[in-house]
């Protein structure tokens, strides 16, 4: 029995830590999108400066609402609305993103750049698609499939993104987090009361 604390403890520790986790992903605020921006070096095209080939962070953001009033998609926007550096035109914002990821040196998967394209993708009330949320979503749809519950759509999850809430991403991490923190103390409990 003396394995019992340690094993509670450990799993706590990894309960704590995947709800930690789960709350670093989510979309960054403006003023934490703009940070990403300049510090990963977007601001070397994207200073608004004379002589700088793109627009500034400011303006960007104001296309973004802009088009979100014009546009069903982030996608159509981006297709119809932006041309890049030399005439070349964008099919998606995904393909949008991969340049401008490459620009500064980094790709897709970086935790940065994941954080920059939720925050965009927020104008139309989309999510970030990464891998690992994709997969959530496939676990979701088949948990469904199998016992129907209460859950939110995506739209729901999103509503109010541009309004200072964040999205309620990682819904499911969430939940089995709080499920072994429960498990973790009734098992304390029976061990407590054994002794």
């Amino acid at each position: 029995m003396k394995g019992l604390p340690l094993a509670a403890t450990i799993l706590l520790i990894l309960a704590l830590a995947g709800y930690a986790t789960q709350n670093t992903q989510a979309q960054p605020s403006p003023e934490e999108a703009k940070q990403i921006f300049e510090n990963i070096g977007c601001i070397s095209c994207h200073a608004g400066k004379p002589g700088q080939p793109a627009a500034s962070w400011d303006l960007i953001i104001q296309f973004m609402e802009d088009w979100s009033q014009k546009y069903p998609s982030i996608d159509e926007a981006i297709r119809n609305e932006v041309t890049y550096y030399g005439g070349q035109k964008f099919n998606s914002f995904d393909e949008l993103m991969e340049r401008m990821s490459q620009n500064v040196g980094k790709t897709r998967n970086d935790p940065e750049i994941q954080q920059l394209e939720a925050f965009f993708r927020s104008f139309w009330g989309e999510q970030q698609q990464t891998q690992t949320q994709a997969e959530e979503e496939q676990t979701q749809t088949t948990e469904q499939t199998e016992a129907p519950a209460e859950t939110q759509t995506t739209e729901e999850q999103t509503e109010g993104v541009r309004g200072g809430e964040e999205p309620k991403a990682g819904i499911t991490l969430t939940v089995v987090s709080i499920a072994l923190v429960i498990l973790i103390t009734v098992v304390a409990a029976v061990y407590l009361t054994r002794r």
